[in-house]
């Protein structure tokens, strides 16, 4: 019997070795690119936790950190508790609950208490990640600062309020202020031969009371005169008027009076104006104007009431600066969509002019796919009696792209308008929508993980217990000849097992290596791989012919280019076609300033048509006997996408197969230089 303990001792410190490095493979697998395309999608854009699935935070992000005031510490091992406000009852936070668990999507906003005991207000969606068996692994929470939004949403709030208690002031001033003068003229006509009694009735009120003859002059002005302006009555009786009319109101004054005088007011009740106090400042006045007639019906004199408006004109003008400085864009519109204000953001968020403004819909400037939905939500929403509406949708921007805004809408049915105010939300937008992609994709490679490892793992294995039987086989045999068999076949064993790795080494370092741009020589890289590969059993049988046509020098990654080449050449060795009485393989080259085209055509054994659509699947092999890992083509495309290529494949069973791949030139720009 013959006995070889230091070749066994040797395979099996091999063996263990291959296993360590299986180990770090699937370490490293593990720790991927998704966290760090989750991380880059989000972390600037987003307030980020992540919770196991009872609750407890296991990761917090730096602005959840800022906004709330406590430390990453602090939160981590804690649950969103610490953050609850008495802002929202037990069922919001019951029925927030309810819907993650059972795995769907929640979405709403929610007000938080900082570590100091203010609040903030976010806008947060809380996705569940499920394990592959359909148990959720974790909650992502994404939330967006809507502090702010919401400090202005209140503020518009009161000044709504404000404006709706000014505007039944108004009217209920109007009406007195109506009523006043008519009963003013009334008694004026009753008591006309008693100048007197007309002064009392007057001076007894707080407005300002004038009569004015038919140039223009005072004749008459009430005490009231004292309070309002600073004048004395007797200062001003016999002067023009106007003259202390603002300038800018002078001209609307006239024509408004000259209408009192020809009867032409019921169209126009009221106008207003300034006066100017003895101090030099001005005092808004609304003023009602009315023929005094004679017995005849003539126009003897104009008789005017003002009335002093200076604190709501100074309300409208603190309303109108939050209105026209508001970040948001602010609008006021008919129930129909018909605009009939907005403020300057409308110009610094989508670019169109007040002038393009003017007599448009909310809903002309709503994304196509967007509208019929837009319209008939707020036409339910108007007609199920919503006083607040709430929607996002992509409006269109002057330059023809669109931006993604988040409206709110306080609506006044019975006056026929809707106060909205919006803000720009596409870089939200674009990093959920981010995130949402990298989400599916970590699933996706969650997945793919799992096979990989299993796949790792049998394909390991499997050469391993051959080596093992073959070598238990070979401690018993005393034939020579024999033993010499077993060592080849333990060899092949080994060898596969090696290329096996490699694939995984080669996988890895394709997914992970930086992006390294230089000429590329296409003729050298294929000769390279063919001298590479010149020991494999086949090769000698592969005729090969290369043509390279080339316009312009090719830049690209040389460790990619070189692995997608060298699989191909790899493949066309291996997967040669016995029946035929001769095998080839050629690469044909197009190069231009643009693109390489790649072209390879072999008389291998070619695939099967239903199979054709899975070359590219990990793992995949077409035929049990096939030698190959199924990781090589896998590789290819992967290299091919990383670079920004594209690849294409016909196969027919038994004639062959033909590869066409693009790759981009990453020709670097030319700079000229400047001429003196």
């Amino acid at each position: 019997m013959l006995n070889y303990p230091t070749q066994e001792d040797s395979l099996k410190q091999e063996i263990n070795q291959l296993k360590l490095q299986v180990r770090q493979l699937q370490t490293q697998l593990l720790s991927a690119e998704a966290a760090v395309k989750i991380k880059k999608g989000v972390e600037q854009h987003a307030v980020v936790s992540i919770t196991d699935p009872n609750g407890v935070i296991v990761y917090v992000n730096n602005r959840l950190c800022e906004l709330s005031g406590y430390s990453r510490t602090e939160l981590l091992g804690s649950t969103h508790r610490l953050l609850r406000s008495d802002e929202h009852d037990d069922a919001f936070y019951a029925d927030l609950w309810q819907t993650i668990v059972r795995g769907d999507n929640w979405r709403g906003v929610m007000k938080n208490r900082a570590r100091d005991g203010s609040c903030f207000w976010v806008e947060m969606s809380i996705t569940p990640i499920l394990l592959p068996s359909g148990q959720v692994h974790q909650y992502v929470a994404i939330s967006n600062d809507m502090t702010r939004f919401k400090i202005t949403q209140s503020r518009v709030q009161e000044l709504l309020e404000d404006a709706r208690d000014t505007n039944e002031e108004l009217k209920a001033s109007e009406e007195e202020l109506r009523q006043t003068l008519e009963h003013v003229i009334e008694v004026n006509d009753k008591v006309r031969e008693s100048e007197e009694k007309y002064r009392l009735i007057s001076e007894s009120m707080s407005d300002l009371v004038c009569l004015q003859d038919l140039r223009g002059y005072y004749t008459y002005v009430s005490l009231s005169a004292y309070a309002l302006l600073g004048y004395d009555p007797k200062e001003m009786v016999r002067g023009k008027a106007h003259q202390r009319v603002h300038p800018d109101d002078a001209e609307k004054v006239r024509l408004f009076v000259q209408a009192a005088c020809e009867g032409r007011t019921d169209g126009l009740p009221y106008i207003h104006l300034r006066k100017k106090h003895r101090d030099g400042h001005y005092v808004w006045f609304e003023m009602i104007a009315k023929p005094i007639r004679d017995e005849e019906g003539r126009t003897v004199s104009i008789h005017t009431t003002c009335r002093d408006i200076s604190r709501r004109k100074a309300a409208e003008q603190e309303r109108d600066n939050f209105f026209n400085h508001s970040l948001d864009l602010m609008v006021i519109a008919r129930l129909d969509g018909r605009m009939l204000r907005f403020n300057h953001s409308w110009q610094q968020t989508l670019g169109f002019a007040e002038a393009e403004l003017a007599g448009t819909s909310l809903f002309d400037f709503v994304h196509p796919r967007d509208l019929d939905d837009t319209v008939a939500f707020f036409r339910d929403e108007i007609a199920g009696g919503q006083s607040v509406i709430r929607t996002e949708n992509r409006y269109r921007c002057r330059d023809g792209s669109y931006k993604w805004l988040s409206w709110n809408f306080v609506v006044f049915a019975a006056e026929g308008v809707m106060y909205g105010f919006a803000r720009d939300i596409t870089e939200r937008k674009l990093a959920e929508e981010a995130l949402k992609n990298t989400l599916e994709e970590l699933q996706l490679r969650n997945q793919e993980l799992d096979h990989y490892v299993y796949k790792v793992s049998h394909d390991l294995r499997s050469p391993l217990c051959s080596i093992k039987g073959l070598l238990n086989l070979a401690e018993y045999e005393t034939d020579a000849a024999a033993i010499l068999v077993y060592n080849r076949m333990i060899g092949d064993q080994i060898n596969r097992s090696d290329e096996f790795i490699q694939s995984i080494l080669n996988h890895s370092k394709m997914l992970n290596s930086a992006d390294n741009r230089q000429e590329i020589d296409f003729a050298a890289v294929i000769r390279q791989g063919f001298d590479d590969l010149q020991y494999t059993k086949g090769y000698a049988r592969l005729h090969r012919q290369v043509g390279v046509v080339q316009q312009a020098p090719f830049y690209g990654d040389p460790f990619r280019i070189s692995l997608i080449l060298r699989n191909f050449i790899s493949n066309a060795i291996k997967y040669q076609n016995p029946d035929a009485e001769s095998s080839y393989v050629h690469f044909a080259v197009a190069i231009d300033a643009q693109e390489a085209r790649i072209t390879i055509t072999d008389n291998g054994i070619g695939v099967e048509a239903r199979f054709v659509p899975q070359l590219f699947d990990m793992f995949f092999r077409a035929t049990e006997t096939a030698e190959g890992s199924g990781l090589g083509l896998y590789i290819v495309k992967q290299a091919v996408q990383r670079i920004g290529g594209f690849i294409a494949v016909t196969s027919q069973l038994g004639v062959g197969t033909e590869f066409v791949i693009t790759l981009p030139n990453g020709l670097p720009s030319v700079h000229l230089p400047e001429s003196n």
